[in-house]
């Protein structure tokens, strides 16, 4: 009984030994991965936002790429010397 007992330890420990660093890795990308949805859902937030007050691009200027998410830009227009926010 002890025997078994033993060998059963020694499994569990040498199991375990090689799950920790698996485990650690996997809870880094999950950790990673979440924290990316989450700037993404709040620049996201940040365009619809945006978008309702300032409207969208008409296509008649130049513009500077402020940031980007998904299909949707946040852009800078110059006109008479005044910049402008729209969304693209």
């Amino acid at each position: 009984m002890k025997r078994t007992f033993a060998v059963f330890l020694i499994g569990f420990l040498l199991a375990l030994a090689g799950y920790i660093p698996f485990y650690k890795h996997v809870r880094e990308k999950w950790y990673n991965l979440g924290r990316n949805a989450g700037n993404i859902e709040g620049l996201s937030t940040a365009v619809k936002s945006l978008k309702k007050e300032f409207g969208t691009y008409d296509g008649k200027s130049d513009y500077r790429t402020l940031f980007s998410v998904k299909c949707e830009s946040v852009i800078v227009i110059e006109k008479d010397g005044k910049k402008q926010i729209k969304i693209y």
